[in-house]
C-alpha cells in the first residue's frame, strides 16, 4: 500500500515538474483577445411577428447590436404547435454592423409540409460576427416564445 503511494508522488511531480518545463520553454505570449479589438454581440427577439402569405412566412423584427465587427449574420427560426402538426421555419438575413442598437427584419420562411398560423412559437435568434481580422469569433441567442399575428 505504501509502495503504490510513493509511485502516485513520483508520477504527479514528473507531471508537475514537466508542464513547468514546457511553460518556461514555450513562446510567451499574451492572450489572443487582449489585443484584438473586442467583438460585442447582443440579440433579442420582438414580438409579435407578422404572418405573410397565409402562414407562408413571418416577418420577424429582432434587436442586435453589434461592435468590433464589419457585418454580422442574424438567423431566426420558428417553431409553433398547429393543430396536432407542427409547423416550423428559418430565415437569415446579413447585416452592416453600426456599433449601434438596430433593427432588423428577417423573413423566415415556413418548411413545406405546414403553414404558421396565428398564436406562439417559440422563436430562436442567433447573431453570428467575427472581427475583420478573423481574429476573434463570437455569437449571440436569444430563445423566446412570441406572438404570431
Amino acid at each position: 500500500m505504501r509502495r503504490h503511494l510513493s509511485v502516485k508522488a513520483v508520477l504527479a511531480g514528473i507531471a508537475i515538474a514537466g508542464g513547468a518545463a514546457i511553460a518556461a520553454v514555450g513562446p510567451a505570449s499574451p492572450a489572443l483577445g487582449f489585443f484584438s479589438p473586442p467583438l460585442l454581440l447582443e440579440i433579442h427577439v420582438d414580438s409579435p411577428a407578422t404572418l405573410v402569405a397565409k402562414g407562408a412566412g413571418a416577418d420577424v423584427l429582432v434587436q442586435i447590436e453589434c461592435a468590433g465587427a464589419r457585418t454580422a449574420q442574424v438567423d431566426v427560426s420558428l417553431t409553433e404547435r398547429v393543430g396536432s402538426a407542427i409547423a416550423s421555419g428559418s430565415g437569415s438575413t446579413q447585416v452592416g454592423c453600426t456599433n449601434q442598437n438596430q433593427t432588423v427584419l428577417v423573413h423566415v420562411t415556413a418548411f413545406s409540409n405546414k403553414a404558421f398560423k396565428r398564436g406562439t412559437a417559440i422563436a430562436d435568434g442567433f447573431v453570428f460576427a467575427c472581427t475583420p481580422n478573423f481574429s476573434v469569433r463570437g455569437s449571440e441567442q436569444d430563445h423566446r416564445t412570441i406572438d404570431l399575428r
